[in-house]
């Protein structure tokens, strides 16, 4: 493969997560307020949608995992296709049953892409090196601070959602290109089952990251609403949210060299103790503490994201489709049940703080649970 052809896989596989992620899930945290301020829906109704989203991308992540190789391109493309008309149709008025059967699809065709963009990414050889997983994900945290932007710059809910509908359309053309041809050249052609090895580094590996999905979709569901309500950091919300955006685009590149340098296991204790520090640190209410909130949560999320795909594609060699699927359903599950969790217990007389308090923890035990991950990875030699 010629640094050409390296280059254009890793930038189509940047725009499929710019529009799946960066656009398709994260548009919905930097537009809330407005929505909300308009409309009047609750921190519960709004909760619920996030989950629906969340509960579809555990749907599309299960259903990339268990499609034939001959498949995927196919749902590849579908999903692609339903993410563009997702985005833009949020910014029609029909009512929550509308929006949360969007949130849904939309949650659908980002476990999708997300699962089936890696592994075409991955199995065509191109994120090879720190550089190439870390311009890969990089599409995350620009599009991340993108939807930022936007709230910050046009105040209509509806012409936002809109104009990053013809965003996520103009990304999708170079995106359809991603799935290529699924293997390395001279390579055989992976499997369409093949057969996973549960071994302790991975297991742990994996319920450290479903409870990271559980503690880290708080933040990335309602920071921007935690930082509108309060007098100190209401001027602050969107810039933070752009923040975490600029934050969370080297965030792959630094945290793969660091497991490059020090190990995966390390890199990823580290950057979950990081993030639980931010997440504490927004119940301070402080201007100072709501900015290196919102960094941290972009500098280690999609960070975490990338570290932990590649332990587990290396974990599971020839297995890098179901790897990546499997790892992503506790994380998944984690998500369904964060926001709607947080938006039920938001409602009372305490507001976001039970709520923060309860995704610093869990995502304490994952920093916890990745420095066991990594004395059994060196226990059985997979470290």
């Amino acid at each position: 493969m010629t640094r050409r052809e390296r280059t254009i896989i890793l930038a189509r596989g940047a725009a499929t997560l710019l529009v799946a992620m960066g656009l398709g899930r994260f548009a919905f945290t930097a537009l809330l307020p407005a929505m909300q301020t308009a409309t009047g829906f609750t921190d519960a109704d709004a909760g619920l949608m996030a989950s629906l989203n969340l509960a579809g991308y555990l749907a599309g992540v299960f259903l990339a995992g268990r499609a034939p190789a001959a498949l995927r391109p196919l749902l590849f493309h579908i999903g692609l296709a339903v993410a563009v008309v997702c985005i833009a149709g949020m910014g029609l008025s029909l009512g929550l049953w509308f929006w949360d059967l969007l949130r849904l699809a939309a949650g659908i065709s980002s476990g999708l892409l997300f699962v089936l963009g890696t592994a075409f990414v991955y199995e065509r050889g191109a994120a090879t090196g720190p550089t190439g997983a870390a311009l890969h994900f990089a599409g995350v945290g620009t599009g991340i601070a993108l939807t930022g932007l936007t709230a910050q710059f046009v105040p209509d809910w509806r012409l936002a959602w809109g104009l990053l509908g013809v965003v996520a359309l103009a990304l999708a053309w170079p995106a359809i290109g991603v799935p290529g041809t699924t293997s390395r050249r001279g390579a055989a052609a992976p499997p369409a089952h093949p057969r996973m090895r549960w071994r302790a580094p991975f297991v742990l590996l994996v319920v450290a990251y479903a409870l990271e999905g559980l503690g880290y979709i708080v933040t990335g569901t309602f920071l921007v609403a935690i930082l509108r309500r309060l007098p100190e950091t209401a001027h602050l919300a969107s810039f933070a949210w752009v923040l975490a955006g600029l934050a969370a685009i080297p965030s792959p590149l630094v945290w793969t060299r660091i497991a490059h340098r020090f190990g995966a296991w390390a890199s990823l204790t580290v950057a979950y103790v990081v993030q639980a520090i931010g997440i504490f640190a927004a119940l301070t209410g402080s201007p100072g503490a709501a900015l290196f909130s919102a960094v941290s949560y972009g500098f280690t999320f999609i960070g975490i994201t990338g570290v932990s795909v590649a332990v587990a594609a290396r974990l599971q060699p020839g297995a890098t489709a179901r790897a990546t699927a499997l790892s992503n359903i506790g994380y998944g599950i984690g998500q369904v049940i964060g926001p709607w969790a947080a938006g039920l217990v938001a409602t009372g007389a305490s507001g976001f703080a039970l709520p923060l308090i309860g995704a610093g923890t869990v995502v304490t035990a994952s920093a916890l649970l990745s420095a066991a991950g990594h004395i059994a990875a060196k226990r059985d030699g997979s470290a």
